[in-house]
């Protein structure tokens, strides 16, 4: 089948599987619409303490009054407080439980197309496909690998499948690339663990 040329345009190679938690306490169960809700709910806009507006769905609206009537998760818009995103941050979320959620429809082509990119980290959206597994912090929401036996199971499970379908696919941790302790573990120690081929593990940090 022909490809048109707008949509090379949008498309780019999955090169990278960024590996992310959803920074939510050890133990809570995380579900595709918290997801939703933390990334597509309304966000307000302030400087010095000053409220400039609330950003929802790629605007911004003088005040949360005049936001669109929508319900994200069974939780109207003027309730949540997230971060005005119009597209989630991961491709797949994995529970506490192990089960894996598809947040974002995709095929398994080798190009990540416009309606398949998530907002995992700027600047690498367009060549990485991002995964999170819920948790990643302690009670006191200190940086903790709080991965239970069905996740880490899980998870591996997922690489596998990736890197079987993209063969030159490289798995990355979010602090590879940003100053951050998400996913909160040694992404390229524990991809090692699992005797992937070193091509298909980042080492580097690009920060």
């Amino acid at each position: 089948m022909a490809i048109a040329m707008h949509q090379l345009c949008c498309m780019g190679n999955a090169d990278y599987l960024m590996l992310h938690c959803a920074a939510t306490p050890e133990g809570r169960d995380v579900q595709p619409q918290h997801i939703a809700q933390m990334h597509l709910g309304p966000c307000d806009i302030l400087k010095g303490g000053k409220y400039l507006g609330t950003k929802y769905n790629g605007r911004t609206y003088h005040n949360r009054a005049v936001l669109p009537e929508a319900i994200i998760g069974g939780v109207p818009i003027h309730k949540l407080n997230g971060r005005g995103w119009q597209q989630v941050g991961y491709r797949e979320l994995i529970d506490i439980f192990g089960k894996v959620h598809i947040l974002v429809d995709y095929n398994d082509d080798a190009w990540i197309q416009d309606n398949e990119i998530t907002n995992g980290a700027a600047g690498w959206n367009h060549k990485t496909i991002h995964i999170v597994y819920a948790g990643g912090v302690d009670q006191n929401l200190k940086a903790k690998d709080t991965r239970t036996a069905k996740q880490r199971e899980a998870m591996a499970a997922l690489v596998c499948r990736y890197i079987l379908h993209h063969p030159n696919i490289k798995v990355i941790g979010h602090n590879q690339v940003a100053r951050k302790d998400c996913p909160s573990f040694d992404v390229p120690a524990w991809a090692k663990s699992l005797g992937l081929d070193p091509k298909n593990i980042e080492t580097r940090k690009f920060y």
